[in-house]
Formats: structure tokens, sequence, C-alpha cells
């Protein structure tokens, strides 16, 4: 019989028995949509770039004086770039009990119900009619050697899963790191703003005084305008340094992942405790031996070398043979299913062993290949190491530079101020000229913003010292 077509000319069957439904493409498509339209989620609206940060209000709230440990805290519990990394090794761990999991057997179920309607003329030795048959069986597979290759592949997934759990460790020692050089760089920008604003209030004073001398007769209307000048400079920049401040602030709420990536404005950064620990100097030799054991980094590209070890390993296993354990039991009946276990039973057991003899030579290419990948790995590791060595120098070096210039700007500090109020004195005694004034006041302002950079390089110098060795991982109070 001739199935009748759908409306595009096609037909889809279904054989049951002696019967054959017949389904349109118009039906089979419908089925396809509804399937479609059930699947999707009506409720998940389109995200714009401000709403896709529509987890924010999940964000722990921001204190209004935000310390340094604060800051590193809240980054490290919210920056995405961190929660990534901690999925990876939990992907890690996943392919890790993979590959432990091939040491287990296979076992497998199956069952299957097929109606034979037609047969070729060829086998029809006697008169067939159609019919069904059932079967049902459970088989068990067991690979039992297979050249130590396994062996190899679960060493290298749990040195995958180190090495992702070292890339978090050294991607939180970043983060700390970055988080520090901006949190300093807002408060350089406050000392800044603060000493341009300072700048401008004296500057303004001298032009009121100036004025009161002019109204009296005894001053000039050109040192009127000079202080006035001053004051507009010092005003300019105010606005340079708080245009600086903001960018360092939004800086930080960037890397702190804070809600719309901007810090409230009533939050404020709050200045260090002064103490000694940061100007001191600790012993280069404990700090170069302190990275070279706890460099997350490095400790990832150790890992990398053992993962290549065992990867060698892995190829080595392809030149051995293969010895697989099989058994199955079931049952198969014509007609019905229902099965007679001593009539209908069918079981098998049975050892396979499968040996590649030749195959080109790429077998043992891929052994070469993967010692190749060892030795590369190791002057990489070796790389690494040089780096590290390197780094930890550079910013000890930079630490003892910080701390003999601190000591060196509040020397200089002391003494323009000191300088600014015995010439301030003359000046309006008569006895010191306009330029004279101006000369101490711009010795002031620099020598001001320069022991606030000193004091800031001091500290940062400290934190990025502790980030070369990795000692900005340890919990607070604990680095020497």
């Amino acid at each position: 019989m001739t199935a009748p077509k759908g409306p595009t000319g096609q037909v889809n069957t279904m054989r049951l028995g002696h019967k054959v439904i017949v389904l349109s493409s118009r039906f089979v498509a419908a089925i396809m949509l509804l399937s479609c339209v059930v699947r999707a989620d009506p409720t998940t609206p389109f995200q714009s770039g401000v709403a896709q940060v529509d987890a924010d209000h999940y964000r722990p709230p921001l204190p209004e004086s935000l310390t340094l440990d604060i800051a590193r805290q809240y980054a490290l519990d919210t920056n995405p770039s961190l929660a990534a990394a901690a999925h990876r090794i939990e992907a890690a761990t996943a392919v890790y009990k993979q590959a432990r999991s091939s040491y287990l057997p296979t076992l497998t179920a199956s069952a299957s119900a097929i109606h034979t309607h037609d047969t070729p003329m060829s086998q029809l030795f006697v008169g067939v009619e159609p019919y069904d048959s059932f079967t049902i069986s459970a088989g068990l597979n067991w690979l039992i050697f297979d050249g130590f290759a396994r062996q190899g592949a679960v060493l290298a997934a749990r040195e995958g899963e180190a090495m992702e759990e070292n890339a978090l460790a050294d991607g939180r020692r970043l983060l700390l790191r970055a988080v520090s050089t901006a949190f300093h760089s807002a408060l350089l920008a406050s000392e800044n703003l603060g000493i341009a604003r300072e700048d401008a209030a004296f500057n303004a004073g001298l032009a009121a005084e100036e004025r009161a001398r002019l109204t009296a007769g005894r001053g000039s209307r050109s040192e009127v305008l000079n202080f006035d000048v001053r004051v507009g400079e010092a005003e300019d920049q105010v606005l340079v340094w708080d245009q600086q401040l903001e960018i360092a602030r939004t800086a930080l709420a960037t890397l702190m992942a804070a809600p719309l990536a901007r810090l409230p404005e009533a939050t404020v950064l709050a200045l260090p405790t002064p103490t000694g620990d940061a100007a001191k100097v600790p012993e280069l030799e404990a700090e170069l031996a302190h990275a070279m054991a706890l460099r997350p980094d490095l400790s990832r590209q150790e890992r990398a070398v053992q993962q290549a070890e065992a990867l060698v390993a892995v190829a080595k296993g392809e030149c051995w043979p293969t010895v697989m354990l099989t058994a199955e039991y079931g049952e198969s009946r014509r007609d019905n299913p229902r099965f007679d276990d001593r009539a209908d039973a069918l079981s098998s057991v049975g050892v396979f062993l499968a040996w590649d003899f030749f195959t080109g030579g790429s077998r043992q290419l891929a052994v070469e290949e993967a010692r190749a990948l060892v030795a590369a790995s190791e002057r990489e590791l070796d790389a690494a190491r040089y780096q590290v060595l390197g780094e930890v120098r550079q910013e000890y070096q930079n630490l003892m530079t910080a701390v003999k210039r601190l000591g060196k700007r509040e020397d200089i500090h002391a003494k323009t101020l000191e300088t600014r109020e015995l010439v301030a004195a003359e000046y309006r005694a008569g006895k010191q000229t306009v330029t004279r004034v101006n000369e101490v006041q711009q010795d002031v302002v620099s020598a001001s913003g320069r022991l606030a950079l000193a004091r800031i390089r001091v500290i940062q110098a400290r934190e990025n010292l502790d980030a070369a060795t990795g000692r900005n991982l340890e919990p607070v109070g604990t680095t020497p």
C-alpha cells in the first residue's frame, strides 16, 4: 500500500506490527515546534549592559570607612575572575574523577523488540511468516591491563587539578597586589587634593591681606593679581587631583566588583595606621627562599612538569597490548516476551587481548613528543624561577630606596614649612618681596606632594615585595 504524502510531499512512517502509521511532515514539525516552545524560558528577559549586573544587589554593603584590609577581603569574595578560577578547579576535579573511573568495569543493560516483516528471498529455505523477537541482556566489560596508560592519565589529571588550584592562588596574589596599588593611588590622589586645597587657601589669605593693604594705600595691584593667579593655579590642581581620585576609586571599585563598578560617595578610604612595619627592610635571603618555596605560579609550573612526565607514561602505554574481561547474560525469545530462564537464557564470558604490532612508528613518535614536552616544561620552570628571583630582588631594592627617600623627604618638608613661616612673617613686616613668598610656597607645595608620594611609595613597595614573595596571601598580621 502506498502511504499518502503530506502537504510538503514528504512521508514519515512508523511500523507497528503489520500496520503502518503515516505521520505527515506538518504534524512532525508541529511537535518539534511545540517542544521548543516548552523548553524556552519565558521569564528570561533581554538584558542590557547595565541590567547584566542585576546580581549586584547580592554584594555586601561597603562601609563608610574603607580600609585596605576590608577592600582586599571584599575583592577576594566578589571578584568574578576568582569565581571563574574556582569553577575551573571544579572542572579539573571532575576530569580527575573521570580518569579514576577508568579502573572500574562498565556495566551495560539492553533490551530490544524487533518485528521482522520481510526476509530476503535468498534466505527463505522454508516459508517464513512475519514474526516478533524479544531480547534482554546485561553485560560487563572490564579493562584489566593497558600498559599503565590509565595510571599516567590519572596522574596527569591530578596534576591538572593541582595546577588549577595554584592558578587560583596566583590569581588571588595578583588581585591583592592590584587592589593595594589602586587603593594607594587613591590615597595619593586624596593627599595631593588636600595639598592643592591648602595651597589655594594659603594664597587666598595672602591675596586678602594684600587687598586690605591696597585699600589702605600701602599695597600694589600687581601683588594682588599675583596671589589671585596663584589661587587660580591651585584651584586648577584641585580639579586635576579630584579627577585622579575618581579614576583611582573607579579602578578600585572595578577590582572589588562593587555594584556598578563605583564606590558610594559616602565611602571614604581610610589612611593606614602609622606603624614602623612598612619601613622595616627584611632579610633578602629569607624573602628569596620564601618566594621559591611558596609562590603559587612556581608551584603551578612544577606541577606542569609532573603532568608532562605523566603524559609520557600515557604515550608509552599505547605501545602495550590491552587485556579486557567481558561477560554477558541475557534471554531471547520469539513471538512473545514471556522469557523462560531455562529455555531462553544465553550467557558468555571471555578475555580479549588486542595489540597493535605496527602503526608506522606513530606510537614511538608520540613518546618522543611527550618527552620533548617534558624538557620544554623543565626549561619553562627554570625561566620562571629566574623571573621570580629577579622580581623579588627588584622589589627589595625598591623598598630599600623608598625607605631612604622617605627619611630625606620628611626632613625637607619640615624645613620648607619653617622657611615659609619665616618668609611670611618677614613679608608682612615689609622685609621680603612677593617673589620670595611665591618661591617658598611653591617649595612647600612641592615638598608636601613629594612627602605624600614617598610615604605611599614605602607602603606600596612593601606590598609589592610581599606580592613578589607570595607573603600577601598570608593572613593579616603574619607578615614579618
